[in-house]
């Protein structure tokens, strides 16, 4: 299939939902072939207008390549301005806007104007909790990753982690990515960080790798400085 693809000069017979189904199948399955997600970037790059594209193909397309690691910046940069485009993102389901910023921030793909308006759309939204709790720690690591400072975003996110009282849920991954991209945003929300969540941190204090670890220790720092409690002592003595 892929070198049928790649020996296309033209890929305009291809629908979208089609495009985005071949991208995700690759990445789903872990198989790289660049040839083809690069004459898949050139074929939709080459359509202009993307209005044609859902926002579950939007989505799975930057996530594919994110996941693929296929670098592709022209295509990166058409989706997020056919996204900013956009009159609102209503019809983009929470994990799609997840994804998509997480696409971004793991190709190290900028794009200012788009997450100006994903953080907007979320920061507007009624549905915070609709956000699953990887979704929640995806969000606020792309922002903190690619330095993309949004206020209203992570004051969303902070009252939907500070209305927790379980956060067994998380996977470790989570619990460090959260601290480390408050810490990194420097956006001080200690309401956020209650004892439901210093609890999962002691709880699965044997289960953070080492990056992980190093986040926690970068939060615990942070939390210091401003006056707030940090790392129980058991988690601090780990990193």
């Amino acid at each position: 299939v892929g070198g049928s693809i790649v020996a296309r000069d033209d890929l305009r017979s291809f629908d979208p939902q089609a495009l985005a189904n071949i991208v995700w199948a690759y990445a789903t399955n872990k198989t790289q072939h660049h040839g083809l997600f690069q004459n898949v970037g050139d074929g939709i790059v080459a359509r202009d207008d993307l209005r044609s594209f859902d926002p579950q193909a939007l989505s799975n397309i930057v996530w594919a390549y994110a996941t693929n690691k296929a670098q592709h910046p022209n295509l990166f940069q058409q989706i997020g301005d056919s996204i900013v485009a956009m009159d609102d993102l209503s019809s983009f389901k929470p994990q799609e806007l997840a994804n998509i910023a997480w696409a971004y921030a793991t190709n190290n793909a900028h794009h200012p104007n788009l997450f100006r308006k994903v953080g907007d759309a979320i920061a507007s939204s009624d549905g915070s909790k609709a956000f699953q709790t990887q979704n929640l720690a995806n969000i606020v690591w792309a922002y903190a990753k690619l330095d993309v400072k949004h206020l209203g975003l992570f004051k969303k996110i902070r009252r939907s982690i500070g209305a927790l009282d379980d956060f067994s849920s998380f996977e470790p991954q989570h619990l460090a990515n959260i601290a480390w991209s408050f810490a990194v945003a420097d956006v001080d929300v200690p309401i956020a960080f209650n004892d439901a969540f210093t609890r999962a941190l002691v709880q699965k204090q044997n289960e953070f790798n080492v990056k992980e670890l190093t986040q926690l220790h970068k939060w615990h720092i942070w939390q210091v400085e401003k006056s707030n409690t940090g790392l129980p002592g058991s988690v601090l003595e780990r990193c």
